[in-house]
């Protein structure tokens, strides 16, 4: 019995209130001393366009001593509610029952931000439900590096971890798709296992992995299927479930080459077959770029959402014809 991939429904982010006066408070000291902040700024215009709720667990009286927290979240204008949590799921037991509220906020929404967890509870949080977890040093540090990607250039020495790079936060599933999949052995090597290895460090444990393509009259797709699935489920048994379709009448998405995550998407126009050993190959003149969740742009949030319902409506498509053969 295959995966059953999760309905996405459109992102919501949970934030603790302490975590966010912390990292204003830091934020309006370097910017009223003109210091750069160019993370910090990314994380504002994400949090300017996104919605979802907070966990009020300091004072917020005091709330208008943090000028560029409260234009976020005004109550007559802001996207964000009050958390209250009324889960019955229980917390598992390496959870403190005073952060019980706290946990609910984080599985119950896309990804999460908080300062109360320390990194062994946030790793198990992360590794037991999939979610990406951040705290404000990663926020401050980091967070700028979920939002580009590199352009591989002729020739270049590059991998694919370094491509790939942004995805580096937890998923709950992985859907790679190109209606022109290639099927090479060379190709196999250099391009779909490494990016396979790649998702391999998040520390996942057996993610659904569905691999999408068109079904074309002049090749033996069953052959292919068979032969690529027993190889790769081989290669990656402790990591993934990994399912091969290959739809008829091909993906109706834009820009079918695609690497798609929960948060974000990659895509690929020149196709998968990208990398030729650890050398770029360059076809043409498009580049690969980057949507997610976190770029600050509500049309790049409508747009994945839009790509991973199509992406799942084809999966089922493709499920549905191999019922029917």
């Amino acid at each position: 019995m295959q995966e059953k991939l999760k309905v996405n429904k459109m992102p919501t982010f949970f934030f603790t209130l302490s975590f966010l006066k912390s990292f204003f408070q830091k934020y309006q000291d370097k910017w009223l001393e003109g210091i750069p902040q160019e993370n910090q700024e990314s994380f504002i215009r994400f949090l300017r366009c996104q919605k979802g709720h907070i966990l009020i667990d300091t004072t917020i009286s005091d709330i208008d001593n943090y000028p560029h927290l409260y234009s976020i979240i005004e109550p007559s204008t802001t996207t964000y509610r009050p958390f209250e949590s009324n889960s019955q799921v229980s917390i598992p037991d390496f959870i403190a029952k005073e952060l019980n509220d706290e946990f609910h906020g984080i599985i119950s929404h896309t990804a999460a931000f908080t300062n109360s967890l320390k990194s062994k509870i946030t790793k198990k949080l992360q590794k037991n439900y999939l979610k990406p977890l951040f705290n404000q040093k990663e926020v401050e540090d980091k967070f700028g590096r979920l939002l580009n990607t590199i352009n591989p250039k002729r020739d270049e020495n590059i991998s694919w971890n370094d491509i790939l790079a942004p995805f580096s936060i937890p998923t709950r599933s992985i859907i790679i798709s190109d209606n022109y999949l290639p099927t090479r052995a060379e190709s196999i090597d250099y391009n779909l296992i490494p990016i396979l290895n790649f998702f391999t460090t998040l520390n996942v444990d057996k993610i659904p992995v569905v691999i999408l393509s068109a079904k074309k009259t002049d090749i033996n797709y069953k052959s292919i299927k068979l032969r690529l699935e027993q190889r790769l489920n081989r290669e990656f048994t402790k990591y993934f479930k990994i399912e091969i379709l290959f739809v008829e009448g091909g993906l109706k998405v834009e820009h079918d080459r695609r690497i798609v995550s929960d948060t974000m998407s990659l895509s690929v126009p020149h196709g998968l077959d990208l990398l030729k050993s650890k050398k770029a190959i360059s076809r043409g003149t498009t580049e690969p770029s980057l949507i997610s969740f976190f770029d600050g742009k509500i049309e790049n949030t409508e747009h994945l959402y839009f790509l991973q319902s199509s992406l799942k409506k084809s999966i089922d498509i493709g499920r549905d014809q191999l019922k029917n053969l």
